[in-house]
């Protein structure tokens, strides 16, 4: 309902008078969408932005499923789904200020830089600040979009492709990959939205 109701309020004019909406239905607002290249320099932007984001989460978040799903230790895959869910229970309030200690002026990077001899940089408010926050936000998303994938492949696939002869990065490459398609494409397809819509916030 929420979403018809914002296309309907896209062919409305807002009167900057009274800040209600037109009556009459145009395509106005859709015209000056392009006519003002700050719009356009604001979507390019956010679409570039989610696309860096998604391909950095959903390349640490393989990697990570795979290893929580195939590790034999129960006390790792414990340790990784704690670690997982953790982010689920921190206020985005304690998220922000944590970052702030770690990229800020005087924070735990910039302590790092000035342990070689340089000079402290400039990372919080930043893009890359923007996009590394994004990535460690949405980390927990595809990494459960892409768990499911890897479960659904039985072990023994993978070491049949060994045994026939194939290295354990051809077997990922053309077995595992291919057969995990689907909750990688669930994963893109969530964190780019997630993305999209949080960049600006």
């Amino acid at each position: 309902a929420g979403m018809l109701l914002m296309i309907d309020n896209s062919f409305r004019q807002m009167d900057r008078n009274t800040f209600l909406l037109s009556d009459t239905y145009s395509l106005a607002n859709y015209r000056s969408m392009w006519s003002y290249s700050v719009f356009q320099v604001v979507l390019l932007r956010s679409i570039t932005a989610s696309a860096l984001v998604t391909a950095i989460t959903v390349l640490l978040a393989f990697p990570y499923a795979y290893v929580m799903v195939r590790t034999p230790s129960r006390m790792l895959r414990r340790v990784l789904l704690f670690t997982l869910f953790v982010p689920f229970f921190i206020g985005a309030v304690v998220r922000a200020y944590s970052w702030i200690i770690v990229l800020g002026r005087y924070g735990l990077i910039n302590d790092v830089i000035a342990f070689f001899g340089y000079d402290p940089v400039k990372i919080l408010y930043t893009a890359p600040a923007v996009v590394v926050g994004l990535v460690q936000y949405n980390f927990p998303f595809a990494v459960l979009m892409i768990a499911p994938a890897l479960t659904s492949i039985p072990e023994e696939i993978e070491m049949a492709a060994e045994s026939l002869g194939a290295t354990w990065w051809r077997a990922m490459k053309e077995v595992v990959l291919p057969m995990a398609k689907p909750g990688l494409l669930a994963a893109t397809t969530v964190v780019f939205t997630l993305a999209f819509t949080d960049y600006a916030m």
